[in-house]
């Protein structure tokens, strides 16, 4: 059985009938990745067996070996098949649509596949360290923002409130 690992990465199946992630004989771990299909309810990720962490599958996932592998801290569409799923987030299609999880799809925009501000909070601090789920779990905005929030409540003066604006 082949082994492919993957980290920090992002896959997109941009064109029609073509799964991001498919690879029916290996041994995929992923850790920290974005898997994007063509919509929330279409085949995105269809493996053998499964190792994966702090990763959102924005499609249906399939899993042909369920009793090994496990999907931790990561989010999946409906109807995915996973192994021994621990703290993870199933992905509603009615709530939460491609154009509404994602900032942008469009390869080159500065905010390409990274998660929306309007997103549930289940994918903003759903991954481990209570970090934003997928690629960009490592840029640790949330721990930047309470620590700035921390820091703005200490020196405020009593009676302001702060108005924060987040620009890329």
């Amino acid at each position: 059985m082949e082994r492919v690992i993957l980290s920090d990465s992002v896959i997109h199946a941009r064109d029609a009938d073509v799964v991001a992630l498919k690879l029916p004989r290996a041994d995929t771990r992923m850790h920290r990745c974005t898997l994007i299909g063509r919509a929330m309810s279409e085949l995105t990720l269809d493996v053998e067996r499964l190792d994966a962490s702090d990763s959102i599958v924005a499609g249906r996932a399939e899993v042909t070996n369920t009793q090994a592998g496990c999907f931790r801290f990561s989010a999946c569409g409906p109807g995915s098949i996973v192994p021994h799923p621990y703290q993870s987030t199933v992905l509603d299609d009615a709530t939460a649509s491609l154009s509404r999880t994602f900032a942008s799809l469009r390869f080159g925009d500065a905010e390409y596949a990274s998660l929306a501000p309007v997103v549930p909070r289940a994918l903003l601090r759903g991954a481990e360290q209570g970090l934003e789920m997928g690629a960009f779990n490592n840029r640790m905005l949330q721990i930047k923002q309470d620590c700035l929030g921390i820091k703005i409540d200490e020196h405020l003066p009593f009676g302001r409130l702060p108005n924060y604006l987040n620009e890329n």
